[in-house]
This record gives structure tokens, sequence and C-alpha cells, in this order.
């Protein structure tokens, strides 16, 4: 890391934990994901043991031990890790409820078992009511050797819809990309804050600190691409149909057979007839690539701007201040004093450069195991996994088609890269 003036670093480490932000490991938490719920909550763990959760997913397993359980609304005893494991258990059980297996009949109701727990949670912690990237990722995930840091290879994984190794490494990559995110959002946000600091104080910044911390951005976001081509070792049929239809959100639970309109029912809150539309588990939940783009000024066309918007409900409160307080305060700042800079275009323009690279690895990933894989025939469309054959195709969580989306993410940032041509245009026009 760039050596930087003890004060300015304080300030920046004291706002980053405010929003629940580790320098260390981004928006991951320090704490094990798997320390079990006290007596007092032990129904929530009763439902993803004995049979192991993967397995009750199955069938009617789980459905019939759902039904069967108590209400639980007490969470006052507590701690925030605790609140966010029985969320999470709660999180993987619903999506397992509602959209079964693919064989038994998809579910339009929440039952008050689930419903109340959840609406509770989500209420406390400022997170929608069902699954999300957070409790698939952020809170799942944990490390086996602290000392060893974030590899794949060293991260446990909680839970997963299917037990197989495939899902465990799709969840383990993706944890071990926000945590080499970590130094990225560091960087950009010290760079962000020293220009800032600079203008306050009526001096010129530091050009020389801002290359280096360019070059520590560079440097990991190289690190983020190189992990995330380790998600091209799962097997596509088994991501596909058997992981990626748990993945599904509400909004694609369709009405016809209940007279409900599309959606969920959450018993015990809603009023009757009342459904929820929320969108399913999605990298776009995640506050990492959305802090990165605030701070480099990456605008985004008007479908994925609402879009990433809307999914922002599904960040935890914490990281989803983050990101909206750093907009607020910051996304125009790099853009702007680099355009006035010309030195710093190549360093800027590098850091685009590698978050091009990422997506189109996200988009050259997605093609191979969700666009393909809608192609193939003989298997049953239920979930996000849904068949061209059956009138279906690859969508992402939001709805959206997927592959369009995707293409999308990577034209809006390497439009954002600034060339000579406008720097001169501009300075014609000063």
């Amino acid at each position: 890391m760039v050596s930087l003036p003890g004060t300015q670093l304080f300030e920046a480490t004291f706002l980053l934990r405010r929003w629940s932000y580790s320098i260390e490991s981004a928006f991951l938490p320090s704490t094990s994901c798997k320390s079990i719920l006290p007596a007092s909550h032990a129904a929530f763990e009763d439902l993803i043991s004995d049979p192991p959760f993967h397995v009750a997913a199955t069938g009617r397993i789980l459905r019939e031990k759902v039904d069967r359980i108590a209400i639980l609304d007490n969470y006052e005893g507590l701690q925030t890790e605790e609140k966010q494991r029985a969320l999470k258990i709660l999180g993987f059980v619903a999506h397992a409820y509602i959209w079964g297996d693919g064989n038994t009949e998809i579910l339009q109701q929440l039952p008050p078992q689930l419903a109340i727990p959840l609406h509770s949670l989500a209420e406390e912690l400022g997170i929608a009511p069902l699954a999300t990237y957070a409790t698939t990722v952020l809170w799942n995930c944990s490390l086996i050797q602290p000392e060893r840091g974030w590899c794949p290879e060293n991260v446990e994984v909680d839970l997963t819809f299917t037990g197989t190794s495939d899902e465990e490494l799709f969840y383990a990559v993706s944890a071990c990309v926000e945590a080499a995110g970590a130094e990225a959002v560091n960087s950009l946000i010290l760079i962000a804050s020293s220009i800032s600091h600079a203008h306050e104080a009526g001096v010129q910044p530091d050009e020389k600190l801002i290359v280096g911390l360019f070059d520590c951005t560079i440097t990991a976001l190289a690190q983020m691409v190189r992990l995330l081509k380790q998600v091209l070792k799962m097997k596509s049929e088994l991501f596909y149909w058997k992981m990626r239809p748990y993945f599904a959100g509400w909004g694609l639970v369709k009405g016809e057979e209940t007279g409900l309109r599309a959606g969920v029912h959450y018993a015990g809150i809603d009023p009757p007839g009342e459904t929820r539309k929320y969108v399913g588990i999605s990298a776009a939940q995640s506050s990492l690539f959305q802090t990165i783009d605030v701070l480099l000024g990456v605008q985004h066309d008007e479908h994925q701007h609402s879009m990433l918007r809307n999914v922002r409900s599904h960040m935890p409160r914490d990281h989803r201040h983050m990101v909206e307080e750093l907009e607020a305060s910051y996304s125009s700042t790099i853009k702007l004093y680099v355009e006035g800079t010309p030195a710093l275009l190549p360093a800027y323009n590098g850091v685009l450069d590698q978050i091009v690279r990422f997506r189109r690895v996200h988009l050259s990933a997605a093609t191979k195991y969700a666009v393909r894989e809608a192609d193939r025939r003989g298997k049953t469309s239920f979930g996000l996994a849904k068949g061209t054959q059956a009138g279906g195709g690859a969508i992402g969580a939001g709805g959206s088609d997927l592959k369009p989306f995707l293409q999308g993410l990577v034209n809006c940032t390497r439009a954002t890269r600034i060339s000579t041509s406008t720097l001169i245009e501009r300075s014609v026009g000063e």
C-alpha cells in the first residue's frame, strides 16, 4: 500500500468502519459464519439439520419441517452475527420452500413460521426479507485458517442448496473477489478524499500519491480477475439446472393457479391477496462494484441504472448507506480531476481497463453457464433455470435478458475512459 499521511488514513479508516466495512476484507465480516444459534432459536438450526438442508430441500421434507415449527419473533438476546445467521438460514429455507425441486409444485405463499421472522429480522438488519448476495456469500463464507487469507481453497462455505463442491466454489470465489476488492475500494476512497481535502485547503493534490493509489487499484482488480476465472471449474449443467433455479426471486412466481397476483404472499404479515416481487440472488447486489463505479464516475444507461438502484435494498443497511454517502460526496471527484490533469490519464484509464476485463470474464462465464445451458434439451425449467425449448431463456435475477445486461455493463465501463481528444475538446471549450 502507498504510504499515506497519518491523519488522512485515520479519517478514512474511521469512516469505513462506521459502515461495517473492513479495510482488510471489504464487506465480508471478520467473524465465522458458522456460530450456532442459542437454544432459544434452535428451531431454525433444526431446519438445516437431520437431514442436512440440501437433502431436505429436494422434496417435501423441508416444507413439512417448516409447517411443524412454532413462530419465533423475539430476537432481543441475539447478537448481530446471530441475527445474520438466523436470516441466512431463513432465506435459504424460504427459496427452497417456494421453488421445491422442479417436481413438486411451486408455492406462492410463505407460512407465518417463515414470513414473520424473515420480515422482522430483515427490518432490523435493513435488507430485503429473502435470500440475497449478503446471505449466500458475505454471511455464508469464512476462513478455515485466517492466517492464510482469502483464497478459494481456504474458504469454508456454510450452506448450499445442492450440497455440491461446485456450489461451494461459486460462493467461495465470490467471497474471495470481495476480499481482494478491499484494496481497490480503499485506494479509490483515499484518492477521492485526498483530492477533496486538497481543494478545501486551496492546494494541489499530490499527483505522485494518486498515481501510486491508482496502481494499487489496478493490482487489486487484476487479482479479482484471476480469482473470478476460477468459477470456470464448475460444471455448467449442474450450475444452471441444479443451483441456479434457487437463485430466483419472487417476481418470477406466477399466480395463474392460485388466483393471487404474481409474487409471494408473506402470511401473517401481508394483507389478504397482497404479494411481493423481490428480485432473487444476484451479484448486482454486491456493494463492491457499485462502490467502485460510483468512485470512478461510471455512468450506466437508464435500464442498468434503474436495476442497480433497485437492488440496493437487497444490500445490508450499512453497506447501502456507504454506497449512497460516497455517491453523494465523491461521484464525480476523481473523474473531473483526471480530466483536468492529463498526467493521470493512463493510470485512470488503466483502472477502467481492468474493470472491463473483469466484466468481460463475467460475461463469458454467464454465456457458458447460463445462455448456452438454456438451450440444453430434456431439462425441467423452474426458478431461474429457464429452457429455450419451454419458451424461456437465460435471464438475470431481476428478470432482464442476462447477456445484453452484462454486455451493457462492459460497454458503459469502456465508455467512461477519458481520451486525449476529450481533453483537447474540453480545453478548447474553456
